[in-house]
């Protein structure tokens, strides 16, 4: 169960990971 929600958990990781990349990007292209 643990296991299962870890690799449930991961997607939602890398999501947040490419958001956060492209708002910095968006950020650095506006300077």
């Amino acid at each position: 169960m643990y296991a299962k929600d870890q690799q449930a958990r991961v997607p939602a990781l890398l999501q947040a990971h490419s958001f956060i990349a492209s708002y910095n990007h968006i950020i650095y292209r506006l300077r």
